[in-house]
């Protein structure tokens, strides 16, 4: 774990009403010097990466993913074991929250919280839930006063990633969903985002984001994997600007953001960039390795 700098940043206290939707021209998505332009590491260093990891092709279009996940299990357990009683908050994510918080200290969280009194937070994109089920039973430890806020899309590419967990978060009289103003819950559009900010009202203590989508194939058939942010890159961009519009004001002194990016590509250091209003501490995770 490493820590940056805040750096003043014009559009901190700045309301929902002002942020606009930039005019970008984007280029071909397949364009392979999109995401080879690492900034940290060289451009043949990232393509080596790629081939390695488009030796796994094969393995998964012949319907073996099982035999990945039996040997990540065996080989590097640090990953997680899928459905085992190893996830007590429900899936991988469950594994990485804790890890994160860990990290960062979970001792200084658990103090800031009671010297509160109370934690607000806002998961972005994170259902079904093993990130807000973490903070509920962090809330108790500490003996504060939670609240929680779920946006996330209603209709995605999994219904089971999709849903929140209807016995743990959805029956809480203080868990709220979030659907947008369209009701979708897409996090992609203004309109959505700026309602969920006025829903939250700027009271959240915590805004965090953990989401994504499934990556298909292209239409020729090649497998997209590689280009995951640049696919779910209005995400990324919505995470970004969405801890700015719900977290409490002032924001640098009394707020906190989590944010799970990939960190092989530009797309992870310019999600940095675009933040730099806050003081971050970046935890590469053993449990992501893989």
């Amino acid at each position: 774990v490493f820590s940056l700098a805040a750096v003043p940043f014009h559009a901190a206290g700045a309301a929902a009403e002002e942020f606009e939707e930039p005019a970008v021209k984007l280029g071909r998505l397949e364009d392979s010097q999109r995401m080879s332009d690492a900034g940290y590491c060289s451009r043949e260093e990232v393509e080596m990466l790629w081939k390695q990891k488009s030796r796994m092709d094969v393995l998964f279009d012949g319907g073996h993913r099982e035999a990945y996940w039996m040997a990540r299990d065996e080989i590097y357990p640090e990953a997680g074991h899928r459905g085992s009683d190893r996830q007590p908050l429900g899936n991988r994510s469950g594994d990485k929250i804790e890890e994160i918080v860990s990290a960062v200290g979970k001792l200084k969280v658990l103090n800031r919280c009671k010297a509160k009194g109370r934690l607000v937070f806002a998961d972005v994109c994170g259902a079904p839930g093993a990130w807000s089920k973490y903070f509920f039973k962090l809330g108790a430890e500490a003996e504060c006063v939670v609240r929680g806020f779920g946006f996330s899309l209603r209709e995605g590419t999994n219904a089971l990633s999709c849903t929140w967990f209807p016995e743990d978060l959805v029956k809480r009289e203080n868990f709220v969903e979030l659907w947008g103003a369209d009701g979708t819950g897409n996090v992609c559009l203004p309109s959505n985002v700026a309602h969920a900010a006025a829903e939250v009202g700027r009271q959240a203590d915590l805004v965090m984001a953990d989401g994504g989508f499934l990556v298909n194939k292209g239409s020729n058939g090649e497998h997209m994997e590689n280009y995951q942010e640049i696919v779910s890159g209005s995400i990324l961009l919505a995470e970004a600007c969405l801890p700015i519009l719900h977290c409490r004001r002032p924001l640098l002194s009394s707020s906190c953001s989590i944010l799970r990016r990939a960190h092989d590509s530009e797309l992870w250091k310019g999600s940095i960039e675009s933040l730099d209003m806050f003081v971050w501490s970046i935890c590469f995770q053993a449990s992501s390795r893989l």
